[in-house]
């Protein structure tokens, strides 16, 4: 960004930076009261609909179910 505003069109133009290149990062697990919550894991939920996607915009076949297993995935594919 300079003063503000995007320089950049869209992905391609955007240079991610590489590990070496990441600051450390210190991390806190805090207290939140009684009730347990998720750490480390928020990212999970996200995953299967990302693959279900991925394999949907490779095959044009869907995964409606949950795991992903090899026998789930022959019958999506002969669907």
């Amino acid at each position: 960004m300079v003063n503000g505003v995007v320089q950049q069109s869209n992905f391609h133009e955007y240079q991610v930076m590489r590990m070496a290149e990441v600051p450390a990062i210190h991390v806190e697990v805090l207290s939140g009261g009684p009730m347990p919550t998720m750490v480390g894991e928020l990212g999970v939920p996200g995953t299967a609909p990302a693959v279900a996607n991925a394999f949907f915009a490779l095959t044009g076949k869907r995964l409606y179910h949950m795991p992903f297993t090899p026998e789930r995935v022959k019958a999506a594919l002969k669907a």
